[in-house]
């Protein structure tokens, strides 16, 4: 942007010069150095006349109807505010007042001001993300200058669920018994778990059993059971702070009043997995779509874990696959290579 005294259409005076963004030139007499430039807009600057100039970023002027507010990414609950400078470039006050289309958005320093001539104010927006998704509005300028008496600005955004300081895990303890044989079972049960969804309600300690040797086999000597009790949970972690011998008491207690269960068994082994269960509250798929978007912004890095989409072995696996799709660029859609595999006793 520039200032140049000449005539112009047989009108003799001080016209302000806008270059299209990008381009280069010098102004001066013809035949002496003066380069065209396609898309010149020349402004007659009247004595009497307010005329409003915006900038933004500060130091860039920009176009009614032709700029753009970027406030970027905000998790929910927080705000971005970015700056514009407005200044009167004419012979007479500048008066002018501001609105908003979009509720996200807000004039929160300046939203009207009056302008001597030659002088500036910033003027501040702020965004507050309280949804997910994009965010768009407007910023209308409306002010005295006759030629521009709304200067409109589009303003955009995008709100993300913020992301907590961890998600959520919770304990877990598991006690493997063998009964002595499986007729101390009630009957033949060909059946491979259960589930007790009431145990805060009912006082209990197991809140599910799986019976391994249905599952898998060899998993259990001929004529034995083998059972896979669960205790804790994310109602119950303080369950495990218990001695081995109160857990395995309980869930004996629990099985022989639940499933009938009789004798002891031949051994239990307790194990604790301390915050092992990652526990998926409401707004969980946001915040991991937060996640992997922030993840595909970091190359040769991917995560994998039960904290994000399953916490099963086969949800592992398919996060596993992923990652190395999206780290070596592998085509699924293309058959995998095929290796010729060498037995133990080639390979030693």
């Amino acid at each position: 942007q520039g200032w140049i005294a000449a005539t112009v259409g047989g009108v003799t005076g001080v016209y302000r010069v806008d270059l299209p963004t990008g381009a280069a030139t010098a102004i001066g007499a013809l035949g002496a150095g003066a380069t065209a430039v396609s898309g010149l807009v020349v402004w007659a600057v009247e004595p009497n006349s307010a005329d409003i100039d915006v900038e933004s970023p500060v130091g860039t002027s920009i176009f009614d109807g032709g700029g753009t507010i970027g406030f970027g990414t905000a998790q929910i609950g927080s705000t971005v505010t970015r700056s514009i400078l407005v200044k009167n470039v004419g012979g007479k006050t500048l008066a002018y007042t501001t609105t908003v289309d979009g509720s996200a958005f807000t004039v929160t320093q300046n939203p009207s001001a009056n302008l001597a001539t030659a002088t500036n104010t910033i003027l501040d927006i702020t965004f507050t993300a309280s949804a997910a998704g994009s965010a768009n509005g407007t910023l209308h300028i409306l002010s005295n200058d006759p030629d521009e008496t709304s200067f409109e600005i589009a303003l955009t955004a995008t709100g993300v669920l913020a992301l907590t300081d961890d998600i959520a895990f919770r304990s877990d303890g598991t006690t493997r018994l063998y009964p002595l044989a499986n007729d101390e079972l009630p009957g033949d049960l060909v059946i491979t778990g259960v589930s007790n969804p009431n145990v805060t309600i009912e006082g209990r300690s197991l809140i599910a059993c799986t019976f391994g040797h249905h599952k898998y086999a060899n998993r259990a000597p001929v004529g034995h059971v083998l059972l896979r009790a669960f205790v804790g949970g994310a109602l119950n972690e303080n369950l495990l702070d218990r001695s081995d011998s109160d857990l395995v008491g309980g869930v004996l207690r629990d099985l022989r009043d639940l499933l009938g269960v009789q004798g002891d068994p031949l051994f239990t082994r307790v194990h604790r997995w301390p915050k092992a269960m990652a526990q998926y509250v409401l707004g969980h798929q946001e915040n991991v779509q937060v996640i992997r978007t922030r993840e595909r912004e970091l190359p040769g890095f991917a995560l994998v874990g039960n904290g994000y989409e399953g916490v099963g072995i086969p949800d592992l696996a398919a996060q596993a696959e992923s990652a190395v799709d999206r780290l070596t660029g592998r085509d699924r859609s293309l058959p995998k290579p095929v290796h010729n595999e060498l037995s133990r006793s080639e390979t030693l």
